[in-house]
């Protein structure tokens, strides 16, 4: 999943940079939902 998250961020998407560090805090289940 985060191999997905990473190849959009480098997209250009500032969105997905902003899941991966909520994910890191372990937000990242209620971002999804």
């Amino acid at each position: 999943f985060y191999t997905v998250v990473m190849e959009f961020s480098r997209s250009g998407n500032c969105f997905y940079t902003v899941v991966i560090e909520l994910s890191r805090s372990g937000k990242d289940s209620d971002m999804l939902v």
